[in-house]
């Protein structure tokens, strides 16, 4: 992968862009979480609203991840 510059480049391609979108889609949560911070203890998050926040996080990490194996992937391939 590090000699070859066309893999290279497209394994950078792929860091930057999804992980681009995983620290855009870590913005949306901020909203409610600062909402019920910014409410001063007025405002709670039930059981659900912490099981959808934890759903969500999960999606934000693997859109993340998906490039790292994407890159093995393509590693493997310019090996054979």
């Amino acid at each position: 992968m590090k000699s070859d510059p066309g893999l290279r480049k497209r394994a950078n391609d792929l860091v930057a862009f999804w992980c681009t979108g995983a620290a855009v889609l870590s913005f949306a949560p901020l909203v409610p979480i600062g909402t019920v911070i910014m409410s001063g203890g007025g405002r709670t998050v039930g059981t659900w609203g912490l099981v959808i926040l934890a759903l969500y996080g999960l999606a934000v990490v693997i859109v993340g991840a998906y490039p790292f194996e994407k890159i093995k992937s393509l590693g493997r391939s310019a090996e054979r």
